[in-house]
């Protein structure tokens, strides 16, 4: 999870709702090797954190968007944990009727 907060913070495009950074560039982000960001990058697919815009080709790189109703889905459980007035606006603005109970 730290990595795709890393590449959103750092590349993130909200304008046009996408994440487009080479390989080699996250590789270098993530003090990791190639390998590594690709199965790194599938994982975030198939958990459906990102949706594949446009698949990458000689080059070009990859675009992806993110998927924030799965990362509200995953993270509704957590929104009071921030702060309970940060819960009751997110339940507010998505429009999520029963709350989250935190003892």
């Amino acid at each position: 999870m730290l990595r795709l907060i890393s590449a959103i913070t750092a590349r993130y495009n909200w304008k046009a709702d996408e994440l487009s950074v080479g390989q080699a560039d996250l590789a270098k982000m993530w003090s990791v090797d190639l390998r590594t960001v690709k199965r790194e990058m599938k994982r975030l697919r198939e958990a459906e954190l990102l949706i594949l815009k446009r698949a990458g080709a000689k080059g070009r790189v990859s675009a992806y968007s993110l998927n924030q109703e799965k990362i509200e889905e995953l993270s509704a459980d957590k929104w009071d944990l921030v702060g309970p007035d940060f819960g009751e606006r997110m339940r507010e603005q998505l429009g999520v009727t029963t709350g989250v109970v935190i003892i």
